[in-house]
């Protein structure tokens, strides 16, 4: 197959849905030879902040010139970017290959009478091929969803199990309390890996403490309380913690902070593991990390800001940062939502500062809101508040009603599904050359 030919077979099986559970994967990497046990890994899982983390953490050993593979989801920009080595993307070829490679393997298990793989464990399937490949010294992994039952937990060979802050996300498939949803998340907690994770909720902490317990694992809390913050002159992310003082976090938003210092200690882990990380290295990698998506800003006159925010946690976090530097309130929305999304929770942080909101639903996406009914739902419930909301029917219609609106001095904020954030960057840029 060429990759489009590629792109167009990975889409037929959507179908298949989200799978929880290992069997598939385990059988499917058995017959490719077990590449995932030839290398190390640092393993990631948590509801937000699991990109920022290993963005964090791949730019930084990169910067330590250790060769590290990242395998990460959904693609958000181009579908390569899922699987990357020393930060550049798989190459188109490469990955046409690696899944052609996989195809009759997937045949093979269905003529067998075992379920076909999903395409969520084929890609996961295909970074670990390409990672033992590239002959990578670690690979930075993020679960898809979960953790304990997610096709990423194949993994035994960890050397840093990170857990980014929890909170409820796919409860119908991970428990409806945080806890339950932690039991999911330490799952990726195997014995004598170093663990790291953020510090939540008594029984959060408890469920990740004694996961690590029962595995031997070293383990350290990041307390946000321990983390000093404050933005320079230029409006640059600075912060202290632990070891590390005036460090310039190169991504914005203020819920960086704590997704920096998780990167920070799972590092330190490392060093401890016998990895050559030097001091500077850290504070160059941190300070040169760049995620799509993530509290950007895309222009300026207005200033124009896309954010991943799509749970209520990240939208608290996103009104946080929106508090921090746009103090005040009036701010211009671009939203939208997939249907199964806790979009009433979400609002509720973020309406208070709106002046005029625009919704937008993804293009031929099953999953997604209807603008019109996004819009009667906020007409419905925060009218008292006078927000002027109109739907649209398409984001670019959205962009250019917005920057329309939106005085030089002003502020558009677009959120929700990360589905929209490419296609709002595309807009966003082709509005601003006409």
């Amino acid at each position: 197959m060429n990759y489009g030919e590629t792109c167009g077979y990975l889409r037929s099986l959507d179908s298949l849905g989200s799978v929880l559970g290992l069997d598939s994967i385990r059988e499917l990497l058995k017959r490719l030879g077990d590449p995932h046990n030839k290398m190390k890994f640092v393993h990631i899982a948590g509801t937000n902040g699991k990109g920022s983390v290993g963005a964090f953490v791949t730019s930084v050993l990169s910067k330590a010139g250790i060769r590290a593979g990242r395998y990460l989801s959904p693609a958000v920009k181009c579908p390569l970017e899922i699987i990357q080595c020393d930060n550049r993307n798989i190459h188109s070829a490469k990955f046409a290959d690696i899944i052609s490679r996989i195809r009759p393997i997937c045949d093979g298990m269905v003529s067998d009478g075992l379920h076909h793989p999903t395409k969520f464990e084929i890609e996961t399937a295909a970074a670990f091929v390409f990672f033992a490949e590239q002959k990578c010294d670690i690979a930075v992994v993020e679960c898809g969803m979960g953790g304990l039952l997610d096709a990423t937990n194949v993994i035994e060979n960890t050397e840093c199990a990170v857990i980014t802050p929890i909170s409820k996300d796919h409860t119908a498939f991970l428990g409806d309390t945080d806890a339950e949803i932690a039991v999911h998340k330490a799952g990726i907690i195997k014995r004598g890996a170093s663990v790291v994770y953020a510090a939540g909720e008594y029984d959060v902490n408890r469920v990740i403490d004694s996961k690590a317990a029962e595995c031997g694992c070293p383990v350290t809390a990041v307390y946000q309380d321990k983390i000093r913050w404050r933005l320079d002159d230029a409006g640059a992310l600075v912060m202290d913690y632990g070891n590390y003082s005036d460090a310039v976090i190169g991504l914005r938003g203020i819920y960086q902070t704590v997704n920096a210092a998780l990167a920070m200690e799972c590092l330190e882990a490392l060093k401890a593991r016998g990895y050559n990380i030097p001091k500077d290295a850290v504070y160059t990698g941190l300070a040169k990390t760049r995620w799509f998506g993530r509290f950007e800003r895309l222009g300026s006159n207005p200033d124009f800001i896309i954010d991943g925010a799509h749970n209520p946690a990240g939208a608290a976090a996103l009104a946080q940062s929106l508090n921090t530097y746009y103090p005040g309130g009036g701010l211009t929305f671009i939203i939208g939502f997939f249907a199964d999304k806790d979009y009433p929770r979400i609002l509720e942080k973020i309406i208070p500062m709106a002046a005029r909101i625009f919704t937008i639903s993804t293009p031929d996406n099953p999953r997604a809101l209807s603008a019109k009914t996004l819009a009667q739902y906020i007409k419905k419930y925060y009218d008292v508040v006078g927000v002027s909301v109109t739907e649209c029917a398409s984001v670019k219609e959205a962009v250019n009603a917005a920057l329309a609106y939106t005085k030089p001095e002003g502020v558009i904020v677009a959120f929700g599904s990360l589905s929209h954030l490419s296609l709002i960057d595309d807009a966003y840029h082709l509005c601003r050359l006409f």
